[in-house]
C-alpha cells in the first residue's frame, strides 16, 4: 500500500462535519506534495461538502538506506531544532488523542482559557493582545 493510500484510509475513520457520514477513501484528493509531507483536500462524498484541507507529515524510506528522511521546516533554525530536540516526537496515538480533544470541546471551550487571557480576548482592547 503506498503512502497516500495509507492516509486515504486514515481519514475512512472520520466523518463529514455536516452530514457525518464516514469518510471514503475517494473523498480524500492530494492537492500537492514535499520532502517530507503532502497536502489533501477532503470532500464528502454524500453531501458534497468541503471538510476542509490537510497537511499531513510523511516518512519515506530510500531505496537502500536505514536512514529516514522527515521533513525540514525551512522557517527553523538550527537552535529550534536543538531546542525541540528535549521533547518526545509526536506519535499517531497524539495526534488521534488531540482530534479527540478538539472535537469534544464543544460550544463552551472558552473556560479552558486562563481567565485573564479570556478578558483580553472578549474586551475591545486589540492593544492588550499583542
Amino acid at each position: 500500500m503506498d503512502t497516500f493510500s495509507i492516509i486515504q484510509n486514515f481519514f475512512t475513520r472520520m466523518a463529514c462535519h455536516f452530514c457525518g457520514v464516514a469518510f471514503e477513501p475517494d473523498d480524500v484528493q492530494l492537492v500537492g506534495e514535499g520532502d517530507g509531507y503532502m497536502i489533501v483536500s477532503v470532500h464528502c462524498h454524500d453531501c458534497g461538502q468541503h471538510n476542509g484541507v490537510a497537511a499531513v507529515g510523511v516518512e519515506t524510506r530510500e531505496e537502500g538506506l536505514s536512514e529516514t528522511r522527515q521533513f525540514k521546516d525551512p522557517e527553523f533554525t538550527d537552535e529550534d531544532y536543538v531546542r525541540l530536540s528535549e521533547f518526545d516526537v509526536i506519535q499517531a496515538d497524539d495526534v488521534l488523542e488531540a482530534h479527540e480533544f478538539f472535537q469534544n470541546l464543544g460550544s463552551d471551550w472558552m473556560k479552558f482559557i486562563p481567565p485573564e487571557i479570556r478578558e483580553r480576548c472578549t474586551g475591545n482592547d486589540t492593544e492588550s493582545l499583542l
